[in-house]
């Protein structure tokens, strides 16, 4: 067993920056600006630096005489801090500084030099290097270009680690590397491109479809701007070939043709709505996805199933309602609709094509309810299917719109009420107008159920 020595004086400058001496933290500075003076220092790798230069860039609003005593205090709190290790810091003549760095474990010259290296080897270990922005939580000017060009190199190690895995075949490693990417950079559609055929490798479908979406959505509404051609042609070559590959489940042998609608039967009678209700059914009947929205509590589902009720009749192959309040996992909700639907669960088929094959070629309503907790995995699947089985139609409830192409948004106001300044003062007129609302009518009869 080989046992690391512990690095007499160490600068972690990737991330927080961090020194130790001999292992120690250094102890606290009086301030920060004693800190970024030793990262300035460290990131000329043992070059001098004028001290009229890094005035300048420390104190750049201070007058020089003011600047060059904030230096002189600043190293003399330095020198008192570094101990043991403080005749690294040093002074080759009366006009410049240095920090000696012989013998020290420096994070970012390890990380500049495995880039450069440029081997796989190399990058895998200069990505472990890397844990977060140069100097994280330095706001000073003069750190963003050195910042931004770690950050590239970084990025461009990720790409190059996750290309090399998609060719030897070990997606589950690409995903992982994309990912990281995309977390610094979620704009970067080359590598929402590479995320999507490593997700197809691996058989996810949903975290394909989640893929495509999060990478439409985020550039629209960040650049407003549309996806490249050659992304979507990806996608859809990439979902072609994966339904003919995908386990998962597969039809029940004889479904019914024409299935009694399966909905959740409230307890209690609706109030109210009755409009709405007419109104959401017509919108519904020339819009092929309509979302409820509105905060909790609002009544949402309730109108939404209202809604289905009313148009049972004219969806002969069936009426479902598939309640995701209680799904936790987003990849499951293709797989919570296909159990709504009485599918059964084999190996041998995609949850997505087993829905796909299932609902083509007839003429039903879905409704999804409580999409908010779940909205892109949600999304997704709600516009996968409805592209794929014409006569499908869809109502959705959620505290936020879907954002599917074609959607017809509803927001679901609250029940009509009265404005007290504007009643009767009489108590027999004030009861008669109150009665005509309904918010007073809905209190009045949960307030029955309580005290019959």
């Amino acid at each position: 067993m080989v046992v690391q020595e512990t690095p007499p004086f160490s600068v972690h400058l990737l991330g927080p920056c961090e020194v130790r001496i001999e292992g120690v933290p250094l102890p606290r500075l009086r301030s920060r600006k004693v800190l970024w003076l030793l990262a300035l220092l460290a990131l000329r790798q043992g070059r001098a630096a004028e001290r009229s230069w890094l005035v300048a860039t420390l104190w750049p609003e201070s007058l020089e005489t003011q600047a060059m005593y904030n230096l002189r205090q600043a190293l003399t709190d330095l020198r008192r801090a570094l101990g043991a290790q403080s005749e690294r810091l040093q002074s080759p003549n009366r006009h410049t500084l240095r920090l000696d760095l012989s013998n020290a474990d420096v994070d970012l010259f390890a990380f500049d030099s495995l880039v450069k290296n440029g081997e796989i080897s190399a990058l895998e270990r200069a990505v472990g290097l890397y844990k977060g922005p140069l100097l994280d939580g330095c706001t000073e000017e003069w750190v963003f270009p050195e910042r931004a060009f770690r950050e590239q190199a970084y990025l461009n190690a990720l790409e190059r680690l996750a290309e090399q895995a998609l060719t030897a075949g070990e997606a589950a490693k690409a995903i992982l590397s994309l990912r990281r990417l995309l977390t610094v950079n979620p704009l970067e559609e080359r590598a929402h491109r590479l995320l999507m055929q490593a997700l197809a490798a691996s058989g996810d479908q949903v975290g394909l479809i989640q893929a495509y979406r999060e990478i439409r959505l985020t550039l629209r509404s960040e650049l407003q701007a549309d996806l490249a051609p050659e992304t979507t042609a990806l996608y859809h070559q990439l979902r072609r070939k994966a339904q003919k590959t995908s386990p998962g489940m597969v039809l029940p042998r004889s479904p019914a043709r024409r299935p009694a609608p399966r909905l959740f039967h409230p307890l209690t009678e609706m109030v109210g709505r009755d409009e709405q209700i007419s109104a959401i059914a017509e919108r519904l009947r020339r819009r092929r996805l309509v979302t409820l929205t509105g905060p909790g509590g609002i009544g949402k589902t309730r109108l939404a199933i209202a809604v289905a009720e009313e148009l049972t009749d004219e969806y002969p192959d069936g009426v479902w309602l598939v309640r995701l309040d209680s799904l936790s996992e987003p990849k499951l909700t293709a797989r919570t609709i296909a159990t709504a639907l009485g599918l059964r669960d084999e190996p041998g088929r995609a949850v997505e094509t087993t829905l796909t094959d299932y609902l083509q070629d007839r003429s039903a309503l879905l409704v999804l309810d409580n999409c908010e907790h779940l909205l892109t995995a949600a999304a997704a699947n709600a516009e996968e299917l409805l592209h794929r089985c014409g006569g499908l139609r869809i109502l959705a409830t959620s505290r936020e719109a879907l954002h599917v192409a074609g959607e017809q948004v509803w927001p679901v106001p609250p029940l009509s009420f009265p404005v007290p300044g504007r009643l009767p003062n009489d108590e027999k007129g004030a009861l008669e107008i109150l009665w005509e609302f309904d918010s007073m009518r809905l209190f009045a009869e949960r307030l029955r159920d309580q005290q019959p």
